[in-house]
């Protein structure tokens, strides 16, 4: 027997809703990929995926000295965008360079691309870093996916040598990453600074020199858990994109950041991003510009419990129990004894005469 059309029409329609219920939907997460290759004249493809569809983005990059190469570019229907990079007249400088796309909300995703000359070198870039600022390590043509521990040599007059670790890329390249707060001081001192690798073994020095102006990173407050906090960069070349770095207080970096272009005054501001940092303090830089500073991500907010109702029984509230009053017994009232009744003795009385003198005598 045929179901009516009526009754399969409504079985239909009561379905969908469950099915609709049940979808999912995937969240695109921003990701960058680069074709290999470390040689001067070696064009990189850059490809960028979970973008937000059909929009305009900055793409930077960044050279090892630290000039940037900007280009607008819009993204597919699907979020996706794909550059090329052909290297320069003469090629490709030594060192490491840094592809850029920022996602319009002050975040940003990057990789890097090397080039060596057939052996590995060891550098510091850019050249002459300000004391309040992050020093940059990198380094070329080392065995790929190795740990590589850097030690540090600071100026005459300062203590310690801070050690930095990284790892290297299927090419040979890596990039470090030193805040003077690492070394224990808020700014690095002006002089002669070496850096020294232990695999393989080289060694550069570097120069650390004061200027003019330096640049400088104001933070407004701490950042609530998963929000974001106001971050002032004052004191930056007009035009430029700053990128930069967040890294927990050893110097391991946990994200990154891109501001808009520095306005006519070296003034640029934009609301740094707290999403996916546990709570504590971090360090930030614009590596490429000598600036550096502190931002602290607060503790979570207690969630107040809410009271779930009780699916069980109440049970009653026992009511308290009455004593009954104890019942007065009549206090018996004693019987009175029949008094005894006094029997009067008849008396018997006669008269006599007694010396000429008549007399009542009495018996009883």
């Amino acid at each position: 027997m045929k179901a009516p059309l009526g009754v399969l029409l409504a079985l239909v329609l009561l379905g969908i809703p469950r099915l609709v219920a049940g979808a999912q939907t995937t969240v695109a997460v921003p990701a960058i990929t680069i074709s290999p290759g470390a040689g001067p004249t070696t064009v990189h493809a850059v490809q960028a995926t979970g973008l937000p569809p059909n929009t305009t983005l900055p793409v930077l990059l960044i050279s090892p000295a630290g000039d940037e190469t900007v280009n607008q570019m819009q993204t597919d229907a699907s979020g996706a965008l794909t550059e090329t990079f052909t290297p320069p007249d003469g090629g490709w400088d030594l060192g490491v360079y840094r592809v850029v796309v920022g996602l319009g909300n002050g975040s940003s995703i990057s990789t890097i691309f090397g080039v060596n000359n057939g052996q590995p070198n060891l550098l510091v870039e850019p050249y002459l870093p300000s004391p309040t600022s992050a020093f940059i390590f990198e380094g070329v043509g080392y065995p790929a996916n190795t740990l590589v521990t850097l030690t540090v040599h600071l100026t005459g007059g300062e203590a310690g040598q801070p050690i930095v670790r990284a790892t290297t890329d299927g090419d040979g390249n890596f990039v470090a990453y030193l805040w003077p707060q690492q070394a224990g001081y808020t700014f690095f001192a002006a002089g002669m600074y070496e850096v020294d690798s232990d695999s393989p073994s080289l060694s550069t020095s570097f120069m650390v020199r004061e200027h003019p102006v330096s640049a400088a990173v104001a933070v407004n407050g701490a950042a609530p858990y998963g929000g974001s906090v106001p971050v002032s960069f004052m004191h930056y070349h007009t035009g430029r994109y700053l990128w930069g770095v967040i890294a927990r207080l050893g110097g391991r970096v946990v994200g990154e950041f891109l501001t808009s272009p520095v306005d006519a005054a070296g003034v640029v501001q934009i609301a740094l991003s707290a999403v996916g940092l546990d709570p504590g303090q971090y360090l930030i830089a614009t590596p490429y510009d000598w600036g550096e500073g502190r931002v602290t991500v607060d503790q979570p907010p207690t969630p107040t419990p809410t009271p779930v109702p009780s699916t069980s029984t109440p049970t009653p509230t026992p009511k308290p129990t009455v004593k009954p009053k104890a019942t007065a017994r009549p206090t018996p009232k004693a019987t009175p004894r029949p008094t005894a009744k006094h029997h009067k003795t008849k008396r018997s009385c006669k008269y006599k005469w007694k010396h000429h003198k008549k007399v009542k005598v009495c018996k009883g």
